[in-house]
């Protein structure tokens, strides 16, 4: 054979490599971020989260047509290695795989997807349009529908750290409260810095804003971008607690609640806009991204790459289908073996006329997987009629906050409210189908009971092998509070024997 046909063998053979090598790395980075994949894809598809998918193709459209106008020499797809995109791509799969294996939280996952993504383009386009593109895919991010899922997550420290404030600020005005995690005491009268009022979702609407005006004013990553962020987050934190001040000052210093509801929203709509205000002045004073001409792209030759830099940077892909192979195989999901618990009896108060009811066969497959206890009971008590259910586990993600049943079962609702009940405990109070029904739910551990689900879960990784209990009752009419207190203090004597029965027999062992 000829030494030409050797060579025409060796150049096809050559883009044939760097063509499997490229689908095999796509597959292995699909597989390995499957299921967070299917995540995204089902919340997506959920009716409540129209307005976030339409953002999201808004986005996508605009990102094409800016690609599309960028200079020839940025639009060409090849390989070339940066170090640090390729350090963000590995970072990434490792947070991946840690945060699977310890908290399995799907939004952290789906974040680090999003930044493995980013690594990944960033070895495959040119840097400059590699560093143009961050501003875009951390819009993506702040699109998709995750702000619900951090008020669980972050939202709980936020409202910890505005309740502090909140409580400087009171001592400041010369009405010092006693505080309680997010509960602000004052004259043995009680406010609850409640979801709404962790500020979580005015700083994810600024940060939207905030990366828009960036991407528009075309500004530079810079260290003063950096600290005009930073005192952008600053002021709405600020902001927050001083509305919370107003609230709590105004409901329980001066008795006015009227009054509060109405400073209470308007504090909470001027501190957004006088924050965004000064993030937008603060902004103009930082420097614009410098933007190469077409021309002075269009006289850049394109360098021919010698054979030994292609077989180096060939072995480099090779590398990052390594890092990937060994991702997927060290992919551990969550919950851990160690999480499932005995199976405990979790029987009806005797003071409720109950009988069982039977779980749905979704229900029933979701308390299985996670580790979970679960009884659902119909009752008569005191002439009222409901449904209890109880779960008991030591996995956080067995109890859900009970809304979101509610909210699936196409179930309005109304209104709702973290009522303190005269011992100073607290449930969460909701206002059914236009008032025709009520329901109020928490959660209890062995020394601890809370209305709020964001506290279940950070003492679940404080505290991984607390077992809790979460109550949920649904009454067939409204319930008054003096009733409500009643049957609280009932099931909590009730559960707390469940739970002292259950530490007695984990002891014995």
């Amino acid at each position: 054979m000829s030494p030409n046909a050797f060579s025409g063998i060796a150049a096809f053979t050559s883009p044939l490599h760097r063509i499997g090598v490229r689908i095999m790395i796509a597959s292995l980075f699909l597989w390995l971020f499957k299921p967070v994949l299917a995540w995204v894809w089902k919340q997506m598809l959920t009716p409540e989260n129209e307005f976030h998918v339409i953002a999201c193709l808004l986005l996508a459209g605009v990102a094409i047509h800016a690609y599309r106008r960028s200079p020839p020499a940025h639009r060409e797809l090849r390989f070339q290695w940066s170090a640090l995109a390729f350090a963000l791509l590995a970072a990434s799969c490792l947070a991946y795989l840690l945060n699977e294996y310890i908290t399995g939280i799907h939004i952290f996952s789906a974040t680090l997807m999003a930044t493995a993504c980013y690594g990944m383009l960033g070895l495959y386009v040119a840097p400059a349009l590699w560093r143009s593109a961050l501003i875009p895919c951390a819009l993506l991010i702040f699109a998709l529908p995750f702000e619900g899922y951090l008020d669980i997550y972050l939202g709980f420290p936020l409202r910890l750290l505005c309740a502090d404030l909140a409580g400087d600020l009171l001592s400041a005005l010369g009405v010092p409260p006693l505080s309680n995690e997010s509960i602000i005491l004052i004259e043995n009268k009680a406010a609850v810095v409640d979801l709404a009022c962790s500020g979580l979702k005015g700083i994810w609407a600024g940060m939207i804003f905030f990366l828009l005006l960036t991407w528009l004013e075309r500004k530079a990553l810079s260290w003063r971008w950096l600290a005009v962020l930073m005192l952008f987050i600053c002021a709405l934190i600020f902001f927050n607690a001083l509305r919370i001040t107003a609230l709590v000052y105004t409901d329980l210093a001066l008795n006015a609640p009227q009054a509060a509801d109405h400073i209470h929203t308007a504090l909470g709509a001027l501190g957004f806009v006088l924050s965004c205000a000064l993030a937008w002045l603060a902004l103009t004073l930082a420097p614009s991204r410098h933007e190469p001409t077409h021309s002075a792209e269009k006289r850049v030759p394109s360098p021919s790459m010698p054979a030994s830099q292609s077989n180096w940077r060939r072995k480099e892909e090779l590398g990052i289908l390594g890092v990937l192979l060994l991702a997927l195989i060290s992919y551990t999901p969550h919950p851990k073996p160690a999480l499932a618990a005995e199976a405990i009896e979790l029987p009806p108060p005797p003071q409720f006329s109950a009988q069982v009811a039977s779980l749905s066969d979704i229900e029933a497959g979701f308390f299985n997987r996670n580790a979970a206890t679960a009884r659902k009971y119909l009752f008569t008590w005191r002439d009222m009629q409901g449904s209890l259910i109880l779960v008991h586990s030591r996995y956080w993600k067995a109890q859900h906050d009970p809304r979101n049943c509610y909210q699936s079962q196409g179930v309005s609702i109304d209104d709702e409210k973290t009522w303190v009940l005269p011992d100073h405990s607290e449930i969460k109070y909701l206002r059914l189908d236009q008032g025709a029904r009520s329901a109020f739910y928490w959660f209890q551990s062995a020394d601890r009971q809370t209305a709020d689900y964001s506290s279940r879960v950070f003492s679940a990784w404080s505290e991984p092998e607390q077992s809790w209990v979460m109550v949920s009752v649904a009454w067939n009419s409204m319930i008054s509070p003096d009733l409500a207190a009643q049957a609280t203090a009932l099931l909590r004597q009730h559960v707390q024997h469940i739970l002292t029965g259950a530490e007695r027999s984990d002891n014995g062992k």
